[in-house]
């Protein structure tokens, strides 16, 4: 039931500000190229992870791409963060909008996951940067339950 509630909200977030449909309102500042939500994993329960990668592949949307974000520090053996989300993101149908990207250093925190992301992804134009906590449940109808980042080229 907290699943159905959770994609609810998020369709809510996503409606009120309009960044999936054609045509729709957009952010101050002009239009934007594609939006991009970040999901740094570190070290997180199979579970957990399993459950975020369905609950995003429920919203996902072809103007939207959700990266999930792993790490050296935590390896590539079997077990790791990076090996599960392999594992369930080539059993998806969504593998053209779900993808994984590894962070190849050991050393660095959470924002050097995201910040290799966005230097990774980041095409021409204006890109919406959103990021998510895995281990989080955040309201997705509040407005600072993501961080939105908006990048120029």
């Amino acid at each position: 039931m907290l699943f159905f509630r959770k994609l609810l909200a998020l369709k809510s977030f996503i409606d009120h500000y309009g960044i999936l449909s054609a045509g729709s309102a957009q952010p101050p500042g002009g239009s934007i190229n594609q939006v991009v939500l970040i999901i740094p994993v570190l070290d997180e329960k199979r579970s957990l992870i399993e459950e975020c990668i369905d609950y995003f592949s429920q919203v996902a949307a072809s103007n939207v791409k959700t990266y999930f974000v792993t790490s050296a520090r935590e390896g590539c053996d079997p077990g790791s963060s990076y090996s599960i989300i392999s594992e369930k993101l080539a059993a998806s149908k969504l593998s053209g909008r779900l993808a994984l990207i590894h962070y190849g250093r050991k050393e660095g925190y959470k924002g050097d996951q995201v910040q290799h992301c966005i230097d990774t992804v980041k095409g021409s134009g204006d890109t919406l940067f959103g990021v998510y906590d895995v281990d989080s449940q955040p309201d997705l109808n509040a407005k600072t339950s993501t961080l939105w980042t908006r990048c120029s080229a």
